[in-house]
């Protein structure tokens, strides 16, 4: 499997990951955030996911095929992890003039 094509699922994996733990629970964790990423980026070898390291980390990723084009800033503010929200926007400075599927950004989603 190419170098991109395995880019491309290590990230896919975390945004289906922090949906569900978001999801899932109405606790507002930082720390919880750290550990998905920890994971998706060790890689998983029965998935064909090889480890990544963390710098290759892109807070402005999205897919339209998945969670609805969101980056992981908008699920967060959508899903009201505000903790996770301030965590990633002062240690990661993403873009966020970056939309949705609908063309939401976060700060338009935080509005609701």
């Amino acid at each position: 499997m190419n170098h991109h094509r395995s880019y491309i699922l290590t990230h896919d994996y975390l945004l289906h990951q922090a949906f569900q733990a978001f999801k899932s629970t109405k606790k507002d964790s930082p720390d919880a955030l750290d550990k998905l990423v920890s994971k998706a980026f060790a890689g998983d070898p029965k998935h064909h996911r090889p480890a990544f390291d963390k710098n290759y980390f892109n807070i402005n990723y999205s897919n339209p095929l998945v969670i609805e084009n969101n980056t992981l800033v908008n699920m967060a503010v959508r899903h009201g992890k505000l903790k996770v929200v301030r965590k990633l926007v002062e240690k990661y400075d993403p873009d966020l003039t970056i939309g949705d599927i609908g063309g939401f950004t976060p700060l338009i989603n935080a509005a609701y």
